[in-house]
């Protein structure tokens, strides 16, 4: 009697088949049982492994990417201004989970939407001939 294969599972990622033709940035291990990837956020998502005659041991999952908080445009650049001008900060960011932007101003915190207006001017202290 032939000695039965181990079955050969199918990969898929969100619904697409995984190929050894196609699997661009995969790897397949273990006979195809198991699937490497370096982790980007292209590669986040449902994965499926099924194997066609033994769809009992068949397996879902999902691959959550995080990304640490960056600004895909660089930081807000210091900006100088003339008492009366406007100026405004574009502070675009990215990451997941999705950053939370405070702005500040002399160490208080400041609410979208609200007004930074300079209200104290220091000035040389006048001197005096004697």
């Amino acid at each position: 009697m032939a000695p039965v294969p181990a079955p050969k599972p199918t990969w898929y990622h969100n619904g697409h088949e995984i190929s050894e033709d196609t699997a661009e940035g995969f790897r397949f291990e273990a006979y195809g049982k198991t699937l490497v990837f370096n982790v980007t956020q292209d590669k986040a998502g449902k994965y499926d492994c099924r194997f066609p005659v033994h769809n009992d041991i068949d397996r879902t999952f999902n691959v959550i990417v995080e990304a640490a908080p960056y600004w895909p445009d660089g930081p807000p650049p210091n900006t100088n201004t003339s008492e009366g001008e406007t100026v405004t900060f574009d502070c675009t960011t990215s990451g997941k989970p999705v950053p939370k932007v405070t702005f500040y101003k002399n160490g208080v915190g400041k609410c979208f939407g609200e007004l930074f207006s300079r209200t104290h001017f220091s000035y040389p202290a006048p001197v005096e001939s004697l």
